[in-house]
């Protein structure tokens, strides 16, 4: 990943072979939240639903705390962070109250986990683009030659 404002980094990455991939956001909320009633702890086996999360978010911790309203979950470490997820409104308010603060790391940006954080003014702590590397035997050559 490169940060998005680091043009410079980009810039070198691109011109290595590497094409941005994804755009994320990191957010954080830290006020507020209320618990509901209709949340219940869940667990692994409640994770059923497939995305394409950041390699952060991706693998279930033992030590996560798992909440589910209806098919909705959101598995947060117990210092607030939050990963393999596809929370609602109801989910995010009685985690942030419960815990206290909440953070987000590298949700896809296009996401309706994304447009759920910008809707509730979530605070933006970064944006990064996802890098691939693509070989491109040509333009490896050429770096090598320039040696």
């Amino acid at each position: 990943e490169c940060i998005s404002t680091n043009s410079r980094a980009l810039k070198l990455y691109e011109s290595l072979g590497f094409k941005r991939k994804r755009h994320f956001v990191c957010f954080k909320l830290s006020n507020g939240g209320q618990l509901s009633k209709e949340v219940s702890l869940g667990s692994r086996s409640d994770i059923t639903k497939s995305y394409n999360p950041s390699w952060q978010n991706e693998k279930v911790e033992a030590n996560a705390i798992i909440f589910k309203h209806g098919d909705n979950i959101l598995c947060v470490r117990p210092e607030g962070s939050v990963y393999f997820s596809d929370p609602d409104l109801v989910l995010i308010n009685h985690a942030l109250k419960q815990i206290g603060k909440l953070s987000f790391t590298n949700i896809v940006s296009n996401s309706e986990l994304a447009g759920l954080l910008y809707k509730i003014d979530a605070a933006v702590l970064a944006e990064q683009e996802e890098m691939s590397y693509e070989n491109n035997n040509e333009k490896n050559n050429a770096l090598q030659n320039r040696r």
